[in-house]
Parts: structure tokens; sequence; C-alpha cells
């Protein structure tokens, strides 16, 4: 239960000198879900998510993510809510370039 029989998850990056951008797709199959009286069909569906990182210097970078590109709407549970499209901002650093 809850499980897709099929599921795919691929991504790809690309570096263009200080910074590097990347995609990741994640397909989930429909599956089965405990249900009440009976089980219902979960539908399948796909996730897309962006990101990108900038070297500002060698030790302090910009972070950018945007999870559910496309705003898809899907259920891991019957019933139960996921997150709409979100995204974060970050500046990292490292005291190790």
């Amino acid at each position: 239960m809850r499980r897709a029989q099929r599921s795919v998850t691929t991504g790809y990056s690309q570096t263009f000198g200080d910074l590097e951008v990347g995609l990741d797709a994640f397909y989930s199959g429909p599956r089965m879900d405990f249900g009440f009286p009976t089980n219902v069909e979960l539908h399948s569906y796909v996730l897309a998510n962006l990101h990108a990182r900038y070297a500002i210097t060698n030790l302090l970078s910009l972070l950018v993510q945007i999870d559910n590109l496309t705003n898809t709407h899907y259920e891991l549970a019957g019933g139960y809510n996921t997150a709409d499209r979100s995204g974060m901002i970050a500046l990292r650093w490292s005291r190790i370039a």
C-alpha cells in the first residue's frame, strides 16, 4: 500500500563559471492507499525542483531552490495535503575553500 509499482527519479545540473543550475524530476505512478470503508487509488504525479548556486567568493555562495516548480497537487496519503510550490534563498559560508 502507498508504494507505486513504477517510479522514476532523474536530475541534471550544469555549471557555467561561478553559477551552477540544476533540475530534478520525480514521477510516481498510481498506487492504492488505505481507505474507509474501502481502499482508494491515489493518482500518479510528477514533481520538478529547480536549484541554483552562485559562488560569490571562494567561501561564500548564494543558494536558490524552488520545490514543486509546477505547483502540482498530489497526495502521499489519501486525504492529506502536501506542499504547494515553495522556495528558499540562503547564503552559505564555508571556512574551507
